[in-house]
């Protein structure tokens, strides 16, 4: 609110003096010389200027409140607007600060891309220097690959023949020396790719005679070595806990006497007492010889149960190495020796011992080794292609 010496109330207040009283003596108008008119207009006007005045005193009067309230409120308007212009201000402050900022990093930015551009256009020229010298070379190179071009048909026909003819070599050699079945298949397969690759209707009758070999070769039975090794392994390592015999198979007998013809005939011709006879028939009857069919593993020690279960770990692994050479008589000389000693020392009525047994008499009709094609008919048919090749070379196009 303002107070009452405002200067705007002055100002206003100043438009209007107060009426003088009755009884002043001073005069009323200014020492001014009185307009000139008609005698009563004077009085009038004054008399008029006197009531507009007092109604503008009073109306001034009634509305002041107001009037200071609404300064009061614009002065605070005015405050609120210099503090929001001030912080304007600031932030604008700050924000031009910042752009500066980011203005200069932009510039160094701007700067080091320069450099780095300048050094990119010199590596762009010596790279451009650089094909400019070897344009010479590269022409002469297309030169040479067309050359080679041309003569390409009949270059990759004679590699292609020497690789094949090196590959069926290599599976001969394959079935020969180390009997791999599997190994010369893949090798005629692969060999028989590269003359599809050709495409030359000269190599049908070599690649009919690759697919023949091929066909030979997989109806080869090859046993499953890995398989049998794997079997006679484990079933080495169970013989600790297959069950020996308990008994014989059957009881002792006492061998009979044998009779004596001359004894009984004397005995049938004459009931005369003999001395010497009985004698004797005393002494045969303090020895008796019994006949045993198997022996009495009850009656042997520990140690010689060890000894034969020993004995069948170290036949089953003969049997193992033989699958794994392999080698057939060594083999079939291995499992005989481990059936004979499951069958004499230990039981054959459980399940272990039978399936065991059964499963060496399936191992021992194997042929571990079975015959093999002597030469692959591939061979001769190759030979034959590079017989033809040479008396007819393929005509370049």
């Amino acid at each position: 609110m303002s107070s009452p010496d405002d200067p705007a109330v002055p100002a206003v207040a100043g438009a209007v003096s107060p009426e003088p009283a009755s009884g002043d003596a001073r005069p009323t108008a200014s020492a001014s010389p009185a307009p000139k008119g008609p005698a009563g207009v004077r009085p009038a006007v004054i008399a008029g200027l006197l009531a507009l005045g007092g109604a503008a005193l009073i109306d001034f009067t009634l509305w002041r409140p107001q009037v200071l309230g609404a300064v009061s409120t614009l002065r605070g308007d005015l405050a609120a607007v210099r503090n929001h212009v001030d912080a304007v201000g600031t932030r604008q402050a700050e924000a031009l600060e910042k752009a500066r900022l980011e203005l200069e990093a932009v510039h160094a930015t701007l700067d080091r891309a320069g450099k780095a551009m300048e050094e990119a256009q010199t590596r762009v020229r010596a790279t451009e220097e650089l094909v400019g010298r070897n344009e010479a070379r590269v022409a002469q190179l297309a030169e040479a690959l067309t050359r080679l071009s041309a003569e390409r048909p009949r270059v990759e026909f004679d590699w292609t023949l020497a690789e094949v003819e090196f590959l069926i070599f290599t599976a001969q050699q394959q079935l020969a020396l180390a009997r791999d079945v599997r190994g010369a298949e893949r090798i005629l397969a692969s060999a028989d790719r590269r003359l599809a690759l050709l495409a030359e209707p000269v190599l049908i009758p070599l690649r009919e005679a690759i697919a023949a070999d091929r066909n030979d070769l997989a109806a080869v039975p090859l046993p499953d070595t890995t398989g049998l090794a794997i079997f006679l392994g484990d079933l080495g390592q169970r013989v600790a806990a297959l069950p020996l015999k308990p008994g014989p198979t059957r009881p002792f007998t006492d061998a009979p006497p044998p009779a004596d013809a001359a004894t009984g005939a004397a005995t049938g011709a004459a009931d005369e007492p003999n001395l010497l006879r009985d004698l004797w028939s005393e002494l045969r009857g303090l020895v008796v010889i019994r006949e045993s069919a198997r022996i009495d593993l009850a009656a042997l020690d520990p140690a010689t149960h060890a000894l034969i279960r020993e004995s069948l770990r170290l036949e089953l692994a003969a049997a193992r190495l033989a699958v794994l050479r392999p080698d057939n008589e060594q083999m079939r000389a291995a499992v005989d020796s481990a059936l004979r000693i499951l069958e004499e020392h230990f039981d054959g009525t459980t399940e272990t011992i039978q399936s065991a047994r059964r499963a060496l008499t399936e191992l021992r009709a194997m042929d571990l080794r079975p015959p093999l094609p002597d030469t692959l008919t591939a061979e001769a048919a190759v030979q034959a292609a590079l017989t033809a090749r040479a008396r007819a070379p393929v005509v370049e196009p």
